[in-house]
């Protein structure tokens, strides 16, 4: 099937998501340029295992319900019912996880803190780090109410307020405090959007507070009909951060400080096209796919955002791999050079990620978390399995081969999946001509 020429709202979406993720972009490579001139690859790595904690705790918390609440309020819209009292609900829900995940962390803190970042690590900030993202379940309901608006404009600048206080907070107190300094800075660079966004949504939410209290002790939220996506988030942020953990610490042990900064390297330049592909997935095709009610529509968008996914990451690609080793100083120092050998495999891998991230997001839409779960595990089980056994026997490169090998069994039960799911879902009539673009 031939693909139509892209309409107004998905060039608005597309133009909004690259405007916002230039800027995050650009506030991004300051971030790791600071983190590679004034710590190095030993620096980095430590950084990137205090990140992958925090991004956990977050995402595990009140930000694990917002794709939830994106095809949710998407489809509340689509069907004329109140998207707010969704909303409260999923509000509610965020708060009772991010209290949860704070309360595990503090009870297995004393086993993980040696282990993951070091004896040194001081405990304050360890203690502190759950606290800083309590408010993420309002950041996480601000942008899924742009997103279910399709409200490009607000959620660029919504996007764009988390940058500017990340590079800020860090920035300043990386300065002035070093290594503890900098992750300090990223831990409270969370609470400013937080407050912005509760700001936002403050007049549409009423007596939010009240209703959260019942919410919770009622325990109405055992049945809310968010928790397959919510799962699903809880899953998959989940396996990701602990699995980037694991591998972190396994080159950690069996090479040295400095390997484990050039394979975190590899990662942030393989993750500087994220900004783009995931805001135009929540902001745009998410929504669009939940209400899709025709399999011909679900068709076109499906393969809108898996095909233009991949040609945008294999445009970055081609970019980096020209540019070379001057782009590895750029964005780094010469000190990072060792990992232009992997950089070939690795980016054209992200190009067949991208692609499986676009169907994921259209298998999202028809509520298939469960399956999502099942190829994600095995593509996180086959790729730890892959670093553990190769980076001993063929050096901390082969880390990047099980990457690829991992993610290309990925993409065939993807498509495989999704292939099912556009042939014999009920809810896609085949007959139908509705047009979401």
């Amino acid at each position: 099937m031939a693909l139509r020429r892209p309409s107004e709202p998905i060039q608005k979406a597309l133009g909004w998501s690259i405007l916002q993720s230039a800027f995050k972009l650009t506030g991004l490579y300051g971030v790791g340029k600071l983190m590679a001139l004034w710590f190095g690859p030993a620096g980095l790595a430590l950084i990137g295992q205090f990140q992958n904690l925090l991004y956990l705790q977050q995402n595990a918390g009140g930000a694990a319900v917002h794709n939830a609440l994106i095809q949710g309020m998407s489809q509340q819209k689509a069907e004329g019912r109140d998207e707010e009292s969704y909303l409260r609900k999923g509000l509610a829900l965020g708060m009772i996880l991010s209290l949860g995940v704070a309360l595990l962390w503090w009870a297995v803190l004393p086993w993980l803190l040696a282990p993951v970042l070091g004896g040194d690590f001081p405990l304050w900030l360890a203690i502190l780090l759950p606290i800083t993202v309590l408010g993420s379940a309002f950041w996480a309901g601000a942008l899924a109410q742009a997103a279910s608006e399709r409200h490009y404009r607000r959620n660029a600048l919504l996007n764009m307020a988390q940058t500017s206080s990340t590079v800020l907070f860090f920035g300043i107190l990386g300065y002035q405090g070093g290594l503890v300094g900098a992750c300090l800075g990223l831990a409270l660079a969370q609470i400013p959007p937080a407050v912005y966004a509760y700001l936002h949504l403050k007049p549409r939410l009423g007596e939010w507070w009240l209703q959260a209290w019942r919410y919770g002790t009622q325990r109405t939220y055992l049945h809310s009909p968010m928790w397959p996506l919510v799962g699903m988030a809880l899953y998959s942020v989940g396996m990701t951060q602990v699995v980037l953990v694991l591998i972190r610490s396994q080159l950690l042990a069996e090479f040295s400080a400095e390997t484990a900064g050039w394979w975190e390297g590899v990662q942030r330049i393989g993750n500087l096209w994220v900004p783009v592909i995931s805001t135009l997935m929540t902001s745009h095709f998410l929504p669009a796919l939940s209400q899709a009610k025709d399999r011909t529509t679900y068709t076109r968008l499906s393969l809108q955002a898996a095909l233009g996914s991949s040609a945008l990451v294999g445009i970055y690609a081609l970019v980096v791999l020209i540019l070379g080793d001057r782009a590895i100083t750029f964005l780094f120092s010469q000190a990072f050079s060792p990992m232009l050998l992997v950089l070939p495999l690795h980016l054209a891998t992200d190009v067949i990620k991208a692609g499986v991230w676009g169907l994921h997001n259209a298998m999202l839409a028809r509520k298939k978390a469960r399956w999502l779960m099942l190829i994600d595990m095995s593509f996180q089980s086959l790729y730890v399995f892959g670093v553990f056994w190769a980076t001993p026997r063929y050096g901390w490169e082969a880390s990047v081969t099980a990457y690829a090998i991992g993610m290309a069994i990925n993409a065939i039960v993807t498509i495989v999946l999704w292939k099912k799911i556009q042939r014999t879902v009920p809810g896609l009539h085949p007959n139908a001509d509705l047009d979401l673009l």
